[in-house]
């Protein structure tokens, strides 16, 4: 078998499941009923996402948050996917994915809106691994505002950072 990065496709199945408060992800479904597939191709001529391998003083805030928490943080320095901080507990781990935006983002619908991409790649991810994805973001008006990603969408993590502890 041939290496992701050699262009060859791994194709992971996922299902779109509804959860209260999600804004939904477009994600298109495939016609067999089997749900949508998620393909990591980083071959030539494919778009991956932006790749950051400058100093973020907002994932470092992050990762002292982890640490409060009781985690093993990680930063991922260059990465095909936006995830920049992986937080390890025994009890489970953490995928995280940290935006500093300018304009206000007082919800998941607005979240959606304003970083379509990485969210649409995230939800598409949250159904083919087994780990909790969030995505944390922090904007002047707002300050920090916590996300739980889902196959089908994201909602706001009303009761981080309590969450963390679980």
């Amino acid at each position: 078998m041939d290496h992701p990065a050699q262009g060859t496709a791994i194709e992971h199945q996922i299902f779109i499941t509804e959860r209260p408060g999600c804004v939904p992800c477009a994600i298109p479904r495939q016609d067999n009923g089997n749900g949508p597939s998620l393909i990591f191709n980083e071959g030539e001529g494919t778009k991956s996402p932006k790749r950051c391998s400058r100093s973020n003083p907002l994932v470092y805030e992050a990762i002292t948050l982890l640490k409060e928490h009781g985690y093993l943080p990680a930063r991922v320095a260059e990465s095909s996917l936006p995830i920049h901080l992986i937080g390890l507990k025994k009890a489970r781990s953490l995928l995280i994915h940290v935006i500093r935006s300018r304009t206000p983002v007082p919800s998941a619908a607005r979240l959606h809106s304003l970083f379509l991409s990485e969210v649409e790649i995230l939800c598409r991810l949250a159904g083919a691994i087994p780990y909790q994805i969030m995505i944390w973001v922090y904007s002047p008006a707002c300050n920090w505002r916590y996300y739980l990603v889902y196959p089908g969408g994201l909602r706001r993590d009303l009761d981080f950072p309590a969450s963390l502890d679980i």
